[in-house]
């Protein structure tokens, strides 16, 4: 797919446009896997609104319908509420075609309707039995295809929807060329065009579980002090019975990817206030785990291995490979349910998705939420990344395909919320960090956090292991509280950063084992929170001149400087620290000493090409 003004000048063929998508969940329905008419009546209507078009406009509709009576009989009541007043159009469905293609369905679906846009016939849909709330309703399900006349472009529209109340409508429309339009020229698009702002989005909270820790003020410590090769399996999830949302029996068959999911969510929120459900989307990067793809083996393994196989020992491992299997437990290792779970439990009815693309698997889910906030398509999101990478199967495929710095394996859990920082001010909600476009970095260039094969290994991951799936969210969370208290990270611990905490940037950058890169740029923002505390960071002041004697009364008034060969650091645990430093400092400068108060006072020369972040540095450890 590609901008449709550009394919027409690029000379591509167009099979179809897009003319526009709207996307829902249900919210706390009656029963996770039961379809609710108010979902997909609203996933209907925003489509129709984002495309600038009436339900009247529509010659054909691809149902979802899978030939359950009751999920299909609410399709056909959410399609009547829709199309109330408006000629009833034809609709089918390609699983009567081709059976469920699960997730596939939706771009197969595309394809049947781009396909007869190209024969120009309404196309039939095999079915012994049709429900009679086809005919009631006015709709026509066809047994032979019909000549598709249309006065205009022909338009169809398709429905999709998901386990847990995912709800998808797609208007797509023939591509008809301008007339006398040739081959050259630009079409000018009639269609809405998506807006060029860019705007700062704020991470207004943070849940974490990082291995044996568990809440964000342990992981604070855990990040800024010395790197620590313990503690990255976690044993245990612990969640509120309140509000749960769930039996706890259903979740004891769930993955931990699932349940860690929701503790973490619980803590990000009670950061932040009452959110608006219709205007609140989850988005949640998490790989699949092996579990999901044990009771395939199971019923596979026989197939695979060889006739002679002895029996005793199969059935032996077809009982091992994969605990019994229930209604939960299936629910419970299914990908695509962690989002869910979070709209369902806190009844959001806003889109939302889960996304597995490795370690970019927060990254990109954290990128999705932030363009649909800056689209104005919802006003806040849950962003979150699980993986547990401490399972058996997990860490023998890490050691044989991962790199080396990523054989250690962290289990880890992270939820962020949120929004446009214009509105997380206005709220008065707590900022630890902003995300910004990387044109706004300031000149000198922001301090980095990588997760990159060819560097030495990730600070993050040294402290709380490789956690795959959210290591790339995991590196986020901690880039913002690095941006909060304007530190870098090493194998010591955490250091004041070189540079204005005020303006502070941290650059995290991400690269998949299959080589995809993700990059989020965050700025400090210009209040500090007390959901951070700065104890375990050191305060300090910077100093430079040409001389001794230059220096003291620029140290006693606290104008620090980067400018001449001699530099004298001052390093305390807080304010006061410094200030008792500053006047000790000072009296011996005046005086012509070099002052000297071990382990918090560092007086050194500048070396030659030696840059700035390479002196404090320097200064910090010679003392």
């Amino acid at each position: 797919m590609c901008i449709r003004d550009s394919a027409y000048t690029d000379g591509d063929r167009i099979f179809g446009v897009i003319r526009g998508v709207g996307l829902s969940n249900d919210g706390r329905q009656s029963g996770f896997l039961a379809p609710a008419m108010d979902g997909q009546v609203r996933a209907m209507k925003a489509a129709y609104e984002a495309a600038g078009l009436e339900p009247r406009d529509i010659g054909f509709i691809e149902c979802h319908a899978t030939g359950t009576p009751r999920g299909d009989t609410i399709e056909l009541e959410s399609l009547a509420q829709v199309w109330a007043g408006s000629p009833k159009p034809v609709i089918g469905s390609l699983k009567g075609n081709i059976g469920h293609p699960i997730t596939a369905s939706g771009v197969a679906s595309l394809l049947k309707v781009l396909s007869s846009f190209d024969e120009k016939v309404l196309p039939p849909t095999p079915c012994d039995d049709p429900l009679d709330a086809i005919e009631t309703h006015g709709f026509r399900l066809l047994a032979e295809e019909e000549a598709w006349e249309s006065d205009g472009p022909r338009r169809a529209a398709i429905s999709n929807f998901g386990f847990g109340g995912n709800n998808a409508h797609l208007i797509v429309e023939e591509w008809v060329a301008p007339e006398g339009s040739g081959d050259q020229g630009l079409v000018i698009s009639e269609y809405p065009q998506p807006s060029q702002g860019r705007e700062a989005i704020a991470i207004a909270g943070i849940g974490v579980i990082a291995g044996e820790t568990v809440g964000l003020p342990g992981f604070v410590r855990r990040l800024v002090g010395a790197s620590d090769k313990e503690g990255t399996k976690s044993t245990e999830v612990v969640l509120s019975m309140t509000n749960l949302g769930f039996p706890p029996n259903d979740l004891q068959d769930s993955l931990a990817q699932q349940t860690s999911i929701l503790a973490v969510v619980e803590e990000a929120l009670r950061q932040v206030g009452g959110l608006n459900p219709d205007r609140t989307g989850v988005y949640v990067g998490m790989c699949v785990d092996p579990q999901a793809a044990r009771h395939g083996l199971r019923v596979r393994l026989k197939e695979v291995l060889s006739d002679d196989v002895d029996m005793a020992g199969w059935r032996e491992v077809n009982a091992r490979s994969a605990r019994h299997l229930t209604a939960a437990g299936v629910i419970g290792c299914m990908p695509n349910i962690p989002a869910n779970r979070v709209h369902a439990q806190q009844d959001w009815r806003a889109p939302g998705f889960t996304v597995a693309s490795e370690e970019l698997s927060g990254v990109d889910a954290l990128k999705l939420a932030a363009r649909a906030l800056q689209a104005r398509e919802i006003d806040c999101a849950l962003v979150g990344a699980s993986d547990f990478s401490h399972e058996s199967a997990h860490r023998d495929a890490a050691t044989r395909v991962l790199p080396e710095d990523r054989h250690r394996p962290g289990d880890a859990a992270v939820g962020l919320v949120v929004m446009r920082e214009k509105d997380a001010i206005e709220k008065g909600y707590p900022i630890f960090a902003s995300i910004v476009e990387d044109g706004e970095r300031p000149p000198e260039g922001p301090v980095s956090l990588s997760l990159v094969p060819e560097e030495d290994e990730s600070e993050v991951t040294a402290r709380f292991g490789h956690a795959h799936g959210a290591a790339g969210l995991l590196h986020i969370a901690a880039g913002a509280v690095m941006a909060q208290l304007g530190v870098t990270l090493d194998e010591e611990g955490a250091w004041p950063a070189p540079r204005n905490k005020n303006t502070a940037h941290t650059h995290v950058s991400i690269r998949s084992f299959m080589g995809m890169e993700g990059d989020v740029f965050l700025r400090a923002p210009d209040r500090t929170t007390d959901l951070i505390s700065p104890i375990d960071v050191p305060v300090t002041r910077f100093f430079a001149a040409g001389a001794l004697s230059d220096r003291g009364s620029d140290v006693l008034a606290g104008r620090e400087s980067n400018e001449g060969e001699v530099r004298v650091a001052l390093v305390g645990r807080t304010e006061e620290d410094v200030e008792r430093l500053a006047a000790h400092a000072a009296q011996e400068l005046i005086g012509g000493r070099e002052p000297n108060a071990p382990g918090t006072v560092s007086y050194t020369h500048l070396r030659a090409h030696e840059t700035r972040e390479d002196r404090v540095c320097r200064l910090l450890r010679e003392k």
